[in-house]
């Protein structure tokens, strides 16, 4: 978990109407840091400290020189409540103020598994409010492995669930040894836990899966109707096993290796989830990642009738951008579905960082990045508005 005096800037600062600045706590190798991510120019910045409730950042995503911007936190007593941005060298600055928000907490149990987070929502709401639930990436992610998005979607008037995967954060349980079904079951848990918690409109209830959580998405709401839109980030198309063989593929060009090696590369990653598929099949004590690696979202994506977003990029290492939207365009066909919007972006890597060629080398250093996908934010909250906001009180049909 963030230690607390860098939970203390954390929030959305108002620059002017529609220009936010959110301050989330982020983890990197090298430990817990401060991640500026500007809504209204899509930028993103990690801070460095200068002095007491002072920072700078550099140009770009991960390096702190040479410095552009200068940000200082105003307080009210121990309560931070502005925030002042200055470019480097320029007597002119700009102050945004703090937007209120509430992080309720929640806890709930899958099982004898039981699982804390937060649902995010504006401070004192005059009416239920819609709920977006968050769903995991892959490996170890806690409710703030999301980054800014729980307070940018809270700022904007959305109850947000963000909670830490089993086995991470204050969760029990260990998210390595089981499948996503279990990841489903979770979700699913803690949409309900928000639901008790009051406040909650259950016609507006959307989930926003981010890589595997764009698979886990789907499942979810083949468990509980009530989820009425889905939103995928790099992820939920075709196989996590399909997705697996092109990272190997991705990786072994990027790598140097001849095509006849890439391809040799790619047959064993095909012949590796083969295995595990007929693992799972055979019931043969498949892993969890056996497990993950075998499940298809076909049916369930064509079960789901609501409205659908996609969002990838074309230079995904990890999840082929431009395959996922082409089977996402079919399925969309297959389940009669016309709210199903894609939106995909060049030079784009996982997670929707802009790079500068496109090549993996750039998502695995971040050298020369500065920004997510030009227009992310807008696409997103803007879908969010038009088809979670604005949902109907009556119930979604569901195919068979």
């Amino acid at each position: 978990m963030p230690p607390d005096s860098l939970l203390a800037y954390s929030g959305i600062f108002r620059l002017g109407r529609g220009h936010d600045v959110a301050i989330s706590p982020f983890r990197t190798p090298a430990g817990w840091g401060l991640l500026l991510s500007d809504v209204g120019t899509d930028q993103l910045r990690f801070l460095t400290s200068a002095g007491p409730d002072a920072f700078t950042s550099g140009a770009e995503l991960t390096r702190p020189t040479p410095i552009e911007w200068r940000l200082q936190f105003g307080r009210a007593g121990s309560t931070i409540t502005s925030l002042s941005v200055a470019p480097e060298g320029s007597s002119v600055s700009w102050t945004a103020s703090r937007v209120p928000l509430d992080a309720v907490p929640v806890s709930f149990a899958n099982g004898g598994i039981v699982l804390k987070g937060f649902v995010y929502r504006p401070k004192n709401p005059t009416r239920d409010l819609p709920l977006i639930a968050l769903a995991h990436g892959s490996e170890e992610s806690d409710r703030y492995s999301f980054g800014p998005i729980p307070l940018v979607l809270a700022s904007r008037g959305f109850a947000v669930l963000a909670y830490d995967k089993r086995g991470t954060g204050l969760s029990s349980g260990d998210w390595k040894s089981v499948g996503l079904e279990e990841y489903a079951d979770d979700l699913v848990a803690g949409i309900r836990a928000s639901i008790a918690g009051g406040g909650i409109d259950t016609s507006r209830i959307a989930v926003l899966g981010l890589s595997e959580g764009g698979w886990v998405a789907p499942l979810a709401s083949s468990r509980f109707p009530a989820i009425r839109a889905i939103a995928a980030i790099s992820g939920g198309a075709r196989t996590k096993g399909d997705a697996y063989v092109h990272k190997v593929r991705r990786t072994g060009e990027a790598s140097g290796l001849s095509p006849a090696g890439v391809d040799s590369a790619a047959r064993a990653a095909q012949q590796f989830v083969q295995a595990a598929t007929e693992r799972v099949r055979l019931k043969e004590s498949p892993t969890g990642l056996d497990r993950r690696l075998a499940y298809d979202p076909t049916k369930d994506w064509r079960q789901f009738k609501g409205p659908v977003l996609y969002m990838g990029g074309e230079a995904d290492v990890l999840e082929s951008g431009p395959l996922a939207a082409d089977w996402f365009r079919q399925i969309s066909v297959e389940a009669g579905n016309a709210d199903v919007t894609i939106r995909l972006w060049p030079r784009t890597h996982h997670s929707l960082i802009l790079g500068v060629t496109g090549e993996p080398s750039e998502f695995q250093t971040f050298r020369g990045i500065k920004q997510l996908a030009p227009g992310y934010w807008d696409v997103l909250i803007g879908w969010l508005d038009r088809y979670v906001r604005a949902l109907a009180s009556t119930p979604t049909p569901r195919g068979g």
